[in-house]
């Protein structure tokens, strides 16, 4: 099976947004959020507005990739990634948001990054890559699209810049990340205690030779 990894822009953000609904739809955090069971309208309403947040986002900053089918063109992964020269725009606006949606556990998330990042000195800096997503299609787990995805950002993108790549875990995504060089930092207990975050960082690599080459003297 030929596939391809490509960039992609605010245009394509609706298929990473169902794509990624999919993927967690079992995480307990996630599922702390929305009522059980969901109907179809509840679930209409609640992927149009996750689409216009994710559209806004991707105006301001980010880099996203998805890795696809290249015979078809579906979409079996995705990886959205903030760099070095992003600004910091905090979280989407919550205007639109359905009113049933528990938005609680994801602002205990917000806050303990937050707190973690303070903590661990990377509030005020910007000289990493921030992964603030990965997923994969439910259909395609364990055929190595995370491993491909995380294998092409890490070579294109952060070890282009030479720099440490950070990221929040989800407690079934932990050992992949641990499998790519990323290490266990901080864990951030949530749902008192239910569900751990785990703060991962993958120290700094050489910058790549072609990195190297294309620097101004």
């Amino acid at each position: 099976m030929g596939i391809k990894i490509q960039r992609i822009g605010s245009e394509q953000a609706d298929i990473c947004v169902e794509l990624g609904f999919k993927a967690f739809q079992h995480d307990l955090l996630n599922r702390s959020v929305l009522p059980d069971p969901m109907t179809p309208e509840q679930e209409k309403e609640y992927l149009d507005w996750r689409k216009s947040r994710a559209r806004k986002r991707l105006e301001v900053y980010g880099h996203h990739l998805t890795l696809s089918v290249e015979s078809t063109g579906e979409v079996l992964g995705y990886a959205g990634w903030n760099g070095p020269a992003a600004k910091s725009v905090g979280p989407p606006p919550m205007e639109g948001r359905p009113t049933w949606v528990n938005i609680e556990p994801f602002d205990e998330l917000l806050s303990a990054i937050e707190a973690s990042r303070k903590e661990l000195g990377y509030a005020d800096r910007t000289d990493y890559w921030y992964l603030q997503s990965l997923a994969v299609h439910p259909d395609h787990w364990g055929k190595g699209v995370a491993g491909k995805l995380l294998q092409y950002s890490l070579q294109e993108l952060v070890d282009r810049d030479g720099v440490e790549a950070l990221l929040e875990s989800t407690p079934a995504a932990r050992r992949t990340y641990t499998r790519w060089g990323f290490q266990e930092v901080k864990q951030l207990p949530l749902m008192n205690g239910q569900y751990i975050s785990t703060v991962m960082v993958r120290p700094a690599q050489q910058k790549t030779n072609e990195a190297m080459a294309n620097e101004e003297p």
